[in-house]
């Protein structure tokens, strides 16, 4: 850093400066604070999820166990009910911690920013950009994850629909 200014327009882009400076580290605490929110409800997700799909399907299966044996296409079926929801389950786990990993990348890019007490005050480096990049590429895996997940659970519904009947 530089010492003081002290000429009248180098104070006033001084503490421009600072402003800008100061608005980055608010930004860096704004982003660490959304990893440790996505810490926190990708496992409160994983857990309520996993402890509702097994419940439910530890009940259906002990209530109607009599009228599934009767045909091993129930039993197959039901099988590929329990397959699709434990692979949403690991989709939503994927999902939750590539979510973590790409907030993460984007904290990194922001300390990877240079600063200077000359305008643009707060500048975007080579490594900020790639780090900001490896963010982007988690963040389209968890859309994917979570567009997987969902269409996995819709497949495992309408695969339980057909036991019901």
């Amino acid at each position: 850093m530089t010492s003081e200014p002290n000429l009248e327009h180098e104070k006033q882009r001084w503490k421009e400066a600072e402003r800008a400076f100061d608005f980055e580290e608010s930004y860096v605490e704004q982003h660490n604070k959304q990893v440790v929110d996505f810490a926190i409800l990708g496992i409160r997700t994983i857990a309520l999820t996993a402890a509702g799909g097994i419940a439910a399907s530890l009940g259906f299966y002990s209530a109607n166990y009599a009228r599934l044996a009767e045909k091993p296409a129930n039993l197959t079926n039901l099988n590929a009910v329990l397959a699709c929801m434990f692979s949403a389950l690991l989709c939503v786990l994927f999902c939750c911690l590539t979510a973590y990993f790409s907030q993460l990348c984007y904290v990194a890019s922001l300390r990877e920013r240079e600063r200077h007490y000359q305008f643009p005050y707060v500048r975007v480096t080579d490594r900020s950009k790639k780090w900001s990049s490896f963010g982007d590429a988690w963040r389209i895996g968890a859309i994917i994850l979570a567009i997987l997940a969902t269409t996995l659970l819709c497949v495992a519904g309408l695969s339980f629909l057909s036991l019901v009947q």
